[in-house]
């Protein structure tokens, strides 16, 4: 249909692959926008299975980390892997995700802070805009990427980083460093409107 004229003509255009992909996407929306309710519950789903497949290894990092340290220090690693999901997502709530998908400038975003995630607040994320999904379900997606960072110190910081300090790292991380480099790509920024597009594909590098 019109999608498959969309990828035909992107190929012979001599377009990256990722490019002929999100035309392709963009070109099955809208022949399908008749059917939208069942496309958004469709993405929907598969956005929050994806979401959730990503942050349930949290309980196997926080039992993985147990098992290497001593036993008087199994309380305090388990803590930390417990308290760095629910640090990131209050934070990640509050200002990372307007920071990387707020509107504002190609560096970081300028509006969206403490959202409510209700559909009146879609225009101040207009990255998602042509999105087919809700934009709670766009957060809770992008949150189980903004945890992974600080899970990671978690496990390198096992027997060597006090609770407060680990806590302190988690909100610079996820309030601010994270949404600053996903900002560059994922959220429309400079790296994204670079002559030759920089794609992230899967998060392999973001």
């Amino acid at each position: 249909g019109e999608a498959m004229s969309v990828m035909r003509a992107a190929a012979q255009g001599g377009a990256h692959i990722d490019d002929i992909l999100l035309r392709m996407f963009k070109a099955s929306y809208h022949q399908y926008r008749g059917q939208l309710p069942l496309v958004r519950a469709a993405f929907s789903v598969a956005s929050s299975i994806q979401g959730q497949v990503l942050i349930t290894p949290e309980c196997g990092f926080g039992f993985f980390e147990a098992g290497m340290t001593r036993r008087r220090n199994t309380v305090t690693t388990l803590t930390h892997n417990l308290m760095v999901l629910a640090v990131t997502a209050v934070v990640y709530w509050a200002v990372g995700f307007a920071i990387m998908f707020g509107a504002g400038t190609v560096w970081s975003g300028a509006h969206g802070f403490f959202p409510d995630l209700g559909p009146d607040s879609a225009a101040t994320f207009p990255v998602f805009l042509s999105r087919p999904v809700p934009l709670i379900v766009a957060f809770a997606f992008a949150l189980s990427y903004a945890d992974t960072p600080a899970t990671l110190v978690a496990g390198s910081g096992a027997e060597r980083l006090k609770l407060n300090g680990f806590m302190l790292l988690t909100v610079l991380i996820s309030g601010l460093v994270f949404p600053l480099v996903g900002r560059a790509v994922w959220g429309g920024g400079v790296l994204h409107q670079l002559p030759i597009p920089f794609y992230d594909t899967g998060a392999a590098t973001i």
